[in-house]
C-alpha cells in the first residue's frame, strides 16, 4: 500500500488500484459557513476584549480609512496601510493548507484561513508581541489594535487566503511582492522591515522611517498642534537626527 497526496492507494481485489479518500469535513452550505465564520469572529473579539483591547479607537471615532502610519490612531480604525499587509499574511498561510487539506470543500478552507487570521490577531495583541514590535518610528505609543481593527484585519487576511486559492503560486507571489513594494514605498514599513526590526534596531532604517513618519503625521494633521504644528514637528525630527 502506498500513501500519496490524494490518499492511500492500495490494490483492489481484482488486482487494480484504488484510492481511499482522505477524510474531510462535510460541506455546510452558505448559512452553515456564515454561522461558523460569525462564531470565529465573536470568539476572537471576546478573547481580545479579555486581553484588554478596546472595542474602538480610544478617540471615540471610527474612521473608514486612517493613513498616518505612525499616528496615534494607527491600528485603531477600520482600514490603514497595515491592512494590506494582512492580505499578504493570508497569501502566506494558504500553502500550508494546500499541502495538508486542499481536498477539503472550499468553504471549509476559507474558514481555516479565517481561523488562522483570528489566531494571529490574538497572538499579535498579547503584551509579549506588542513589546517585541516596540514603538512606532514616530515614537507614538502603541498598546495593541482596537477590536474593530482586528476584525477588519481578519477580513483582509481571509481575502488574501481566498485570492491565493484562485491565483496559483505565480499570481500569489506577484501580488504579495506588489503589496510589499507599494506599502514600503508609502510608509517605509512592511513585513520585511518588520522582520528585520525584530532582530534589533538598524539605525539607518529607523532614521529613514522617522523622516517619513514626520511627513505623514503632518500631512494628516496628527501633530499636537494639528497642521499648524507641522513645521515644529519636522524641525524637531531634523534636529533629533
Amino acid at each position: 500500500m502506498h500513501r500519496g497526496l490524494a490518499g492511500e492507494i492500495e490494490k483492489s481485489p481484482d488486482g487494480g488500484r484504488r484510492t481511499r479518500a482522505r477524510p474531510a469535513p462535510p460541506p455546510l452550505g452558505r448559512a452553515g459557513y456564515a454561522a461558523v465564520a460569525a462564531a470565529i469572529a465573536v470568539a476572537a473579539a471576546a478573547i481580545l476584549l479579555a486581553l484588554g483591547r478596546t472595542p474602538v479607537c480610544p478617540c471615540g471615532v471610527v474612521r473608514l480609512w486612517y493613513g498616518a502610519a505612525g499616528g496615534p490612531g494607527n491600528s485603531q480604525h477600520l482600514v490603514d496601510w497595515f491592512s494590506f499587509l494582512h492580505v499578504t499574511h493570508g497569501i502566506l498561510t494558504w500553502p500550508v493548507f494546500w499541502l495538508t487539506s486542499r481536498h477539503w470543500p472550499h468553504g471549509w478552507l476559507v474558514l481555516m484561513g479565517l481561523l488562522t487570521a483570528a489566531g494571529w490577531e490574538v497572538v499579535e495583541n498579547t503584551s509579549f508581541v506588542i513589546e517585541a514590535f516596540g514603538p512606532s518610528p514616530s515614537g507614538a505609543d502603541y498598546d495593541g489594535d482596537s477590536i474593530v481593527n482586528s476584525l477588519s484585519d481578519m477580513a483582509f487576511a481571509t481575502l488574501g487566503f481566498r485570492l491565493a486559492m484562485s491565483l496559483g503560486w505565480r499570481g500569489s507571489v506577484a501580488l504579495a511582492v506588489a503589496i510589499e513594494v507599494v506599502v514600503t514605498a508609502a510608509i517605509r514599513d512592511g513585513i520585511v522591515l518588520g522582520a528585520v526590526g525584530m532582530f534589533g534596531p538598524v539605525p539607518e532604517i529607523t532614521e529613514w522611517q522617522r523622516e517619513a513618519a514626520a511627513i505623514t503625521l503632518c500631512g494628516a494633521g496628527e501633530t499636537n498642534g494639528g497642521r499648524a504644528g507641522c513645521r515644529w514637528n519636522l524641525t524637531f525630527e531634523e534636529n533629533s537626527g
